[in-house]
């Protein structure tokens, strides 16, 4: 999300992948009051953990991998690769450090970028429950 400024989803696509490769394919417009970036997801079913995953942007791509046994998870690009922090506790680390600036008087941070990406999501899985309707 672009901090600061309002956003939104635009043009939310979603469709069913082939039978041989199944799963969803989304497609949307990240819009925000100075850009609009086309995004695009593919959901494959697989069973095999860890799933892959990459990002694309402007043609360049960088694969997810997953350093086992601990789980270490880095991107690639063909000889580079830049570690990722783990999720779960960057999350953690950020709530607890909101929490104690709040508990010990800070303001609250803004639920606007919390509702904003809550929106979003219900966008998006608006866009699924019409593909399931309209299947049925």
């Amino acid at each position: 999300l672009v901090g600061g400024e309002k956003s939104g989803l635009e043009d939310v696509q979603l469709r069913t992948r082939r039978v041989d490769s199944p799963g969803l394919d989304l497609r949307f417009d990240y819009v925000t009051e100075k850009s609009r970036v086309r995004c695009r997801i593919e959901l494959i079913e697989g069973a095999r953990a860890p799933r892959p995953a990459a990002i694309e942007i402007d043609g360049r791509r960088a694969k997810r991998s997953i350093l086992m046994p601990d789980y270490r998870m880095e991107f690639r690009d063909g000889g580079r690769s830049v570690p990722l922090p783990d999720p779960l506790t960057a999350r953690l680390e950020d709530f607890v450090s909101t929490l104690t600036r709040v508990l010990a008087g800070a303001e609250p941070p803004d639920p606007a970028p919390l509702a904003a990406r809550l929106e979003m999501l219900s966008a998006l899985t608006s866009a699924y429950r019409e593909q399931i309707d309209a299947g049925a």
